[in-house]
């Protein structure tokens, strides 16, 4: 099911990511097969107040493949 949506939302038309106006942190790893990497870049020049981190060496779950770097990145995002 997760990857009927994510496929369909890949064909879709881009949405309007300029109304998200709060700060956004987004975490990808860069051999991300589920959600490929380049679509977390294009995430980041959407939202304007976005910050983009890629763990090298990460898949799709890079915040668990690197729980202290995860957390030391979240919690100086959100100070």
């Amino acid at each position: 099911m997760q990857l009927n949506a994510i496929n369909k939302w890949g064909k879709d038309r881009p949405a309007d990511l300029s109304k998200i106006v709060q700060p956004t942190l987004i975490i990808n790893g860069d051999h991300d097969r589920m959600v490929p990497t380049e679509n977390s870049y294009d995430l980041a020049n959407r939202i304007a107040d976005s910050k983009l981190e890629i763990f090298d060496q990460a898949g799709h779950g890079s915040l668990f493949q690197y729980p202290n770097e995860f957390v030391q990145m979240a919690h100086k995002f959100l100070s």
